[in-house]
C-alpha cells in the first residue's frame, strides 16, 4: 500500500497535491526527507504537506539563481503567503502546496497562526540581515523553526501535553545549530544569523566573517594576500595594489557583433561573469548586479574569473575581468570604457610573529618586485 493510500487520501487533486510537497522535499531537504521515512507510512504525507509549505515559501526568499529585486521578492512572497492564509480560513485552496497544505491543517486542528509566524519570519529575511542581540534573534527562530515543532507534534501524536514546549524547544535548538552550521552559506544571502553581541564577547566582527579566510594570527597560514584590508589583530599588512573590474572583449567577437559604446548597449550582448553564489569580491559582484539591470541579450555565468576568461578568449561574449588579467593577455579589447567597478584594494598580510621570518621576507621581497613590474609596465602601454 503507498503512503497516501495509507493515509486515507484518495482524492485525485489531492493526491497530485500531496505528491508536489513530496516532490519538494525530495528536492531541496534530503536527509529531512530520509528522516521522513522512518515514519510510519500513514504520517508521511501529512509531514510532506507541512515542508512542503515552508520550502516553497523559503525558496521565494533565498533562490540566489532568481533576478528579483529585494521588492518583487516581497510582492511574490506576499501575495502567494496571503492567498494560502486566506484559503486555510476558507478551508479550501487550488493552490498546487496549499490544497495539501490546507488539508492536513484541517485534519489535525493546526492552528493557522502558525503559518503567519513561519511567513513572517520568511518576510523577515528580505529585510533583516543580522540581529544584535539573542533576544532580537528569537522573533524570528521562532517563526522560521519553533512553529515547525508545534505543528509536527498533533501529526506525530503526542503522549503528554508537554510535546508541544518540547518540540517548540527542539525546533530553536535545530535552528540554532543550522546557524552555526551555515554561516558561510548565509554570508552569500547577505546575512548574519549569530547575534553580533555574543560574537563580540569573543573578539569577532561580522567583517571578520565576510572575510571568509584562513586565521593568520591563528597560523592557519603564513602569509595571505587579500582583496580587501584585512580587519584581524596582530597581523602586519601593506598595501600592494588597486585592482578595478573592467569589461572586456575579443576582437572577433567584437567583429562579428559590434562594439557596445554605452553601458545601455550591454541589452545587445551576451555578457560572462560570475555567478552570483560563487566567492568574489563585493565591487564586482556590484557591477555585475549593475550590468543585469540592463537586461543583457543573454547570461553566461561561470564559478571564477578563469572561466570569465576563457569565455571570453573564446569570443563567446563581453566580460567582467580585473584589469590586471589583460597584462597577459594584451590582445583583449576593453569595452564602454566609462563602465568600471570601485577600486578593490589588495593587502599581503602576515602575523607579527613572522616579522623577521626569513621565508616570509623572500616573499614578501618577490611580491614586491612583481608588483614594481607590473606597475612599470602600465607606465610604458600609457606612453606608448
Amino acid at each position: 500500500m503507498d503512503e497516501l493510500t495509507a493515509a486515507g487520501i484518495t482524492d485525485p487533486d489531492l493526491r497530485a497535491s500531496y505528491e508536489e510537497c513530496k516532490r519538494l522535499n525530495a528536492l531541496h531537504g534530503k536527509t529531512y526527507y530520509l528522516a521522513t521515512l522512518l515514519l510510519p507510512k500513514a504520517k508521511r504525507p501529512f509531514v510532506h504537506a507541512l515542508y512542503g509549505f515552508a520550502r516553497y515559501a523559503d525558496e521565494i526568499v533565498d533562490d540566489l539563481a532568481s533576478e528579483l529585486s529585494v521588492e518583487e521578492k516581497a510582492e511574490v512572497l506576499s501575495k502567494w503567503g496571503n492567498g494560502v492564509l486566506a484559503d486555510l480560513k476558507k478551508g479550501i485552496s487550488q493552490d498546487h502546496v496549499g490544497r495539501a497544505l490546507i488539508d492536513t491543517v484541517k485534519r489535525f486542528d493546526i492552528p493557522h497562526e502558525h503559518f503567519e509566524a513561519f511567513l513572517h519570519s520568511m518576510t523577515m529575511d528580505l529585510t533583516v540581515q543580522e540581529y544584535e542581540s539573542y533576544e532580537d534573534l528569537l522573533e524570528y527562530v521562532y517563526g522560521s523553526a519553533a512553529v515547525i515543532g508545534l505543528e509536527m507534534v498533533p501529526i506525530l501524536g503526542p503522549l503528554h501535553n508537554d510535546a508541544f514546549e518540547a518540540a517548540k524547544k527542539l525546533g530553536i535548538a535545530f535552528q540554532l545549530a543550522n546557524f552555526i552550521r551555515d554561516v558561510d552559506e548565509d554570508l552569500d544571502r547577505g546575512r548574519v544569523y549569530l547575534p553580533l553581541k555574543e560574537l563580540g564577547q569573543f573578539g569577532v566582527t561580522r567583517e571578520m566573517l565576510e572575510e571568509r579566510v584562513l586565521d593568520l594570527p591563528m597560523r592557519e597560514a603564513d602569509v595571505a594576500i587579500r582583496m580587501k584590508e584585512p580587519s584581524q589583530a596582530d597581523l602586519i599588512r601593506k598595501r600592494l595594489m588597486g585592482v578595478r573590474m573592467r569589461l572586456y572583449a575579443s576582437p572577433d567577437y567584437l567583429a562579428k557583433h559590434g562594439t557596445p559604446e554605452r553601458i545601455e548597449d550591454v541589452a545587445q550582448h551576451r555578457l560572462i561573469c560570475q555567478n552570483p553564489t560563487a566567492h568574489q569580491v563585493g565591487a564586482g559582484a556590484m557591477l555585475v548586479a549593475h550590468l543585469m539591470s540592463y537586461e543583457p541579450r543573454s547570461t553566461l555565468k561561470v564559478n571564477n574569473y578563469f572561466g570569465v576568461l576563457q569565455g571570453v578568449l573564446s569570443n563567446l561574449g563581453v566580460g567582467v575581468l580585473p584589469d590586471y588579467l589583460t597584462q597577459d593577455f594584451p590582445n583583449l579589447s576593453r569595452v564602454m570604457p566609462e563602465v568600471e567597478s570601485a577600486e578593490v584594494p589588495v593587502f599581503l598580510a602576515y602575523p607579527e610573529e613572522l616579522r623577521h621570518s626569513k621565508r616570509v621576507s623572500a616573499f614578501r621581497d618577490f611580491v614586491q618586485e612583481e608588483i614594481i613590474s607590473y606597475r612599470k609596465q602600465l607606465k610604458d602601454q600609457a606612453v606608448s
